[in-house]
């Protein structure tokens, strides 16, 4: 889904750059699991023989759009689809969007139409800040640069993605969610982590947290005050439990709950006489 949702959002206004065939190529590269895949390896193939002579034709720019056209529509999946397959594909088509770098009106339409016919992905965290931010980019009926660069940003902040500075497609986790906090006082508060830690493993987290006098949760829930979140994250990380507690923790944060999305580097300073 995650390859059907990048196919769509390069293709959304219907011409390619040579900015997204090199995405398009870089994508499929990092993404390993598809060399199988006879779809992907046609794609990377075709994207890696128009790159090799260095110089990108409007011919070969067309050829490749027709066939990322023709895989995205032929791959597609009917609306019953599961919550992991939505938001794959979400990721997918906000990363194919936002490869080039820009947001132009027709693509911003496009996400629009693309979300209203899927009721399943309008319940995912990051959805209503999209759509809230669309509606408000397309009062005017036009996109300027202030604005696509915002929605860029917006969608880096959501997929990890940031080609331009990395040249990595495919990028790691969004840290929007998080809590721009530096330090917390834990004496007498409830703390959970998820993901890894550059610092240690669980244990020892555990055991730094208690010694600060806080109490540790395994489990998201009401009674968590800090959630605190690994800095060493992965592609997947929206379909693991370490992104369902992220979710849930975010959905409690925006019912008024008083929990707090903490990242690694505020639990070290907060722990900092313990190391």
């Amino acid at each position: 889904m995650g390859l059907v949702g990048l196919l769509n959002g390069i293709a959304a206004d219907r011409r390619l750059n040579n900015i997204e065939v090199l995405y398009l190529s870089n994508w499929l590269n990092n993404n390993r699991y598809l060399k199988r895949d006879p779809d992907a390896i046609d794609l990377y193939d075709a994207a890696s023989i128009i790159l090799e002579d260095g110089i990108v034709t409007a011919d070969e720019r067309a050829d490749l759009l027709n066939l990322a056209r023709d895989v995205a529509y032929y791959r597609r999946v009917g609306p019953e689809r599961s919550r992991d397959q939505s938001t794959n594909e979400l990721l997918g088509v906000l990363q194919g969007l936002g490869a080039d770098g820009l947001i132009n009106l027709e693509e911003a339409e496009f996400l629009v139409d693309w979300i209203a016919k899927r009721p399943q992905v309008q319940r995912e965290w990051s959805v209503p800040d999209i759509s809230q931010r669309l509606q408000a980019v397309l009062a005017d009926g036009e996109v300027d640069e202030t604005e696509s660069n915002e929605l860029v940003a917006l969608f880096s902040s959501i997929t990890g993605d940031d080609f331009e500075n990395t040249a990595l497609a495919g990028g790691l986790s969004a840290w929007s969610f998080l809590d721009t906090t530096e330090r917390v006082d834990l004496e007498g508060r409830t703390v959970c982590f998820t993901g890894a830690f550059t610092l240690c493993k669980r244990p020892g987290l555990i055991d730094m947290a208690t010694r600060a006098g806080a109490r540790t949760k395994t489990a998201v829930s009401g009674k968590v005050d800090y959630l605190f979140v690994g800095s060493l994250i992965s592609p997947d990380w929206m379909f693991t439990s370490y992104g369902r507690k992220i979710q849930k923790a975010m959905a409690m944060r925006e019912s008024g709950e008083g929990i707090h999305l903490l990242d690694e580097d505020c639990f070290r300073s907060s722990i900092s006489s313990l190391i």
